[in-house]
């Protein structure tokens, strides 16, 4: 990375800073938990002091505070693609042939594995990448034998993956809504962990899947955080506003209208959270 991109990386980090010493000192945010509203909340840990994980005694959700919002702002703006070693980076015209030549294997983009997992549940059919970025993941799936399309928040690099990928990358989350029961799968690879209100996610998942369609999501694994508080250095902080661990999916799926298969820290990576679930009908959804 270049002098200027560095720089504007401090200045973005600095001001980012600055809302949170704001909004913990004069704004006197609410305390409630983002996905219960329940005020019964336990501070974990802490970062600078002002940067704090609480836990939910209710539901039992670990989620950063200050809640001030800038994590959805930081993934819309520029500096996010700037940064290096992080998968969304926009590769050059060059380096896309050559990613494509090779289904993108053996790159920081390669999510053969977790494809090979999920074809052991669902062989084909239709998905819904949540949280698309440019559409490398999608794009390999596609290659795999699925169908369907991704949804992106970032409007620059959903259009990057249509224009240089031939992918269908929605940026409005209504242009989602004629798509409702569409879905074979949802695959939702480390997203939810930017997403403060993760209720209305997962009510928006259960729309659109199908029937017994499932649900895959990877996210940081942040169990046993309080007996490994090393784990905060990626657990929560201006990119992660959410913290997950076992005991919040075990905890709420179900009351979200999902049954469980499996949640457990992934074989390759135990930094790594690995949820499968399915829609279920029977266990009725609380909105």
């Amino acid at each position: 990375m270049d002098r200027n991109k560095r720089l504007k990386l401090v200045i973005d980090k600095g001001r980012y800073f600055c809302k949170v010493i704001k909004n913990y000192i004069f704004c006197r945010q609410d305390k409630t938990c983002p996905f219960c509203n329940s005020r019964e909340i336990s501070e974990i840990m802490n970062k600078f002091f002002f940067i704090k994980l609480f836990r939910c005694n209710n539901c039992s959700l670990m989620f950063r505070y200050p809640k001030d919002g800038v994590c959805n702002q930081y993934y819309r703006d520029s500096c996010y693609c700037d940064e290096p070693k992080i998968p969304p980076t926009l590769p050059t015209v060059l380096e896309l042939t050559q990613l494509k030549s090779q289904n993108f294997k053996d790159s920081i983009y390669d999510i053969s594995d977790k494809i090979t997992l999920i074809k052991k549940y669902i062989k084909e059919g239709n998905i819904l990448d949540y949280g698309a970025s440019w559409g490398y993941e999608l794009w390999q799936f596609i290659n795999e034998g699925f169908s369907g399309l991704g949804y992106e928040i970032d409007i620059k690099r959903a259009k990057f993956g249509e224009e240089n990928l031939g992918l269908k990358i929605i940026h409005d989350s209504k242009g989602l809504d004629c798509f409702q029961s569409g879905f074979n799968l949802v695959f939702a690879n480390h997203v939810l962990e930017h997403i403060e209100d993760i209720r209305s996610v997962f009510n928006r998942i259960y729309k659109l899947l199908k029937d017994a369609g499932y649900l895959f999501i990877f996210v940081p694994n942040c169990s046993d955080i309080d007996k490994e508080p090393w784990r905060k250095i990626y657990a929560f902080g201006q990119r992660h506003c959410i913290a997950f661990d076992k005991r919040f999916f075990y905890k709420n799926l179900s009351s979200l209208g999902f049954s469980i298969i499996e949640v457990k820290e992934c074989m390759w990576n135990k930094y790594e959270l690995m949820v499968i679930a399915r829609k279920d009908k029977t266990t009725g959804i609380l909105i």
